[in-house]
């Protein structure tokens, strides 16, 4: 069985795969009430929600695609910490924006129970506002 790094590693990888690979790596790695907290943004419950947010993103934000630049990765027991560079594009290609986030995800049987990201959300809001 993968240890919690490498269930996580998997995840970013497949979740750098576009809007399709983002809810692909949802549905494949989310318990059906698994909790990501975009801490200050927001929250979801399970696999729809949170495939529900990232349509949001991409709606409201232009967010087409996420490419996940890990800086640092640690686990303590079965959490994850992350310290990323989530480069955001745009249907074009273009960055919209590459801010640096703090997360936390907690691993039971290779999959993602929760999720919790910690950045500066004023880049969100001025994304929102932009589009």
């Amino acid at each position: 069985m993968a240890t919690a790094v490498e269930v996580v590693e998997e995840f970013f990888i497949r979740f750098n795969q576009g809007n399709e690979g983002m809810y692909d790596a949802i549905r494949a790695y989310f318990f059906p009430d698994t909790v990501w907290d975009n801490v200050g943004l927001a929250t979801t419950t399970g696999v729809e929600e949170a495939v529900a947010l990232v349509s949001q993103f991409h709606e409201d934000m232009g967010i087409a695609s996420v490419e996940v630049e890990m800086l640092a990765i640690a686990a303590d027991g079965n959490k994850v910490f992350t310290e990323r560079i989530d480069r955001l594009y745009n249907d074009a290609g273009e960055e919209l924006s590459a801010p640096l986030v703090v997360g936390v995800l907690e691993i039971e049987d290779g999959r993602i129970r929760a999720w919790r990201d910690y950045f500066d959300v004023r880049e969100a809001e001025q994304l929102s506002a932009a589009e």
